[in-house]
C-alpha cells in the first residue's frame, strides 16, 4: 500500500509522479485502448455488447469500438489490400507465439483451437485456455 493515498485523493493526475502512479497499480496504455476497456467493463465484460452499446450520450461512445472516428483516412484500394494483408499477417503470427501458462503445446492457442474444431476431446480448451477472460463478478450494465 502506498503512503498517503488520502493526500492524493482530489490531485490532478498530471502533477504526480509516475514512481507515485505505478506504485498504485496504474501503468501507461494507449488511451484508446483504456477507453475500450472501460466500456467491455460497463456492458458486464461482452465485447459483442460494446458494439451494440445504446448509450449514445456517453462521450466514449464514439470511442468504444477502440477506434477514434474522427480520424478517417480515405485510402485507395491498394492500400487497403496492404493494410488488410500486413494486419493478417500480424494476427496470424501473433496466434502461433507461444502464451505462458496455457496449454501443453509450444502454440498453445492455436492447438486450443484446432482441438475445438476436431469436436473437443481430452485436449479441448476450457474457458481459461483463452485470452480475454471475463471477471467472474460482472459490473452493472450501463452504469459506467
Amino acid at each position: 500500500m502506498v503512503e498517503g493515498i488520502p493526500l492524493l485523493i482530489g490531485r490532478d493526475p498530471r502533477t504526480i509522479p509516475i514512481e507515485q502512479l505505478k506504485a498504485l497499480g496504474h501503468e501507461k496504455h494507449p488511451l484508446l485502448r483504456v477507453i475500450r476497456t472501460n466500456c467491455v467493463a460497463c456492458v458486464g465484460g461482452s465485447e459483442a455488447e460494446v458494439r451494440r452499446c445504446r448509450l449514445l450520450h456517453c462521450p466514449f461512445w464514439p470511442y468504444r469500438m477502440g477506434r477514434n472516428p474522427f480520424h478517417r483516412q480515405e485510402l485507395t484500394g491498394a492500400e487497403r489490400r496492404e493494410r488488410s494483408a500486413r494486419a493478417r499477417a500480424n494476427r496470424t503470427a501473433q496466434l502461433r507465439q507461444p502464451r505462458q501458462g496455457r496449454g501443453t503445446g509450444d502454440n498453445s492457442l492455436l492447438d486450443a483451437a484446432k482441438a475445438l474444431a476436431r469436436g473437443g476431446g481430452a485436449d479441448a480448451p476450457t474457458a481459461a485456455d483463452w485470452p480475454g477472460n471475463y471477471p467472474s463478478a460482472p459490473m452493472p450494465v450501463g452504469e459506467c
